[in-house]
């Protein structure tokens, strides 16, 4: 398997890539302090709009991170606009030094600016600076703070993406910190239940697409009730091993490590189109590419990496 989704190919014909960034810390580092995962927050807005890329969901917790963010294929920012954000977001050290090169035309900075925008890896990466400046002021310490890089996995829009950002909103949940989703004001769900207008719309685009007008306290049912379902569907995945497969409710209580390590999450025949679009990656005794999350109930979520059962696993 690729070491690097940079070298994964996605659908050609697709203007938006999905993805599903996860990363944590790399040590025993004491907890972020609740009022800085508030400014991580705020940093990681700031700096998908800098990128121009735009934020699904995301959770901010006191020791990892998870974000869904719609990459574009095409960057189409002007010259101009390209100035401003870069005069609006960066520190003044960097526009001492890069202002100057980029009003005069400078080839290589407006290269070095350019290479920014639309850039996956350029935000993880901007963000993961900034919160390690944050947490190094508040406790006094130096190093680094995250390990590795950071988990990337194709994420296919419409049931795929709510089941995930559902799971994503329950990590406070999983961890014992808060009793429901709507209590962790660093989560999609729980910032749209405090009044934060673009999380709402966050859950509104997921949850309730077809109804744009709808009110708040719609979206949120429609959201609560997709969290809640704690019965098998009708074409639900049969028992495995004799064991029955978990609901969606009791799914999202428990750490899926498919959700990050899969590679991709989607339905059968997105799995597929993109296990045949990338083949040389996989072992030619492969027949397939569609890996089902095993001891889940769910048809439609599959992965390109089988991560073992869910029911092996210690519920949280």
């Amino acid at each position: 398997m690729p070491k690097s989704r940079d070298t994964f190919s996605y659908f050609p014909n697709a203007d938006i890539v999905r993805c599903h960034c996860h990363s944590h810390f790399g040590g025993p580092w004491p907890d972020m302090p609740p009022v800085e995962l508030e400014n991580m927050v705020t940093d990681l807005h700031a700096s998908a709009t800098f990128s121009d890329l735009k934020l699904v969901a995301f959770s901010i917790q006191p020791t990892q991170f998870d974000f869904i963010v719609d990459v574009p294929r095409n960057v189409t920012l002007t010259k101009k606009e390209m100035l401003r954000r870069f005069e609006a977001f960066s520190a003044p050290t960097v526009l001492e030094l890069e202002l100057p090169r980029l009003k005069q035309g400078d080839r290589n900075a407006w290269s070095r600016l350019k290479s920014r925008f639309g850039s996956l890896s350029t935000l993880v990466k901007r963000f993961k600076q900034k919160s390690t400046r944050h947490y190094h002021r508040v406790h006094g310490t130096s190093g680094s703070l995250w390990s590795n890089r950071y988990d990337q996995v194709f994420v296919e829009p419409g049931h795929p993406s709510r089941v995930l950002t559902a799971w994503i909103d329950h990590a406070a949940v999983r961890a014992g910190r808060a009793d429901s989703p709507a209590d962790d004001k660093t989560s999609t769900f729980g910032r749209a239940v405090s009044g934060d207008q673009v999380a709402r719309s966050m859950i509104q685009d997921l949850f309730l697409p077809e109804d744009p007008e709808a009110s708040w306290q719609k979206v949120a049912a429609a959201y609560r009730s997709f969290i809640n379902v704690d019965e098998l569907p009708p074409n639900a995945v049969t028992h495995h091993r004799g064991k029955p497969p978990l609901t969606r409710k009791a799914f999202l209580h428990y750490e899926v490590p498919h959700l990050h390590g899969g590679i991709a999450l989607g339905s059968h025949q997105f799995i597929e189109d993109l296990y045949t679009l990338n083949r040389t990656f996989f072992s030619p005794g492969r027949p397939s590419g569609p890996r089902l999350i095993t001891g889940q109930a769910d048809p439609d979520l599959w992965t390109l990496r089988d991560r073992g059962d869910l029911r092996r696993l210690k519920k949280q």
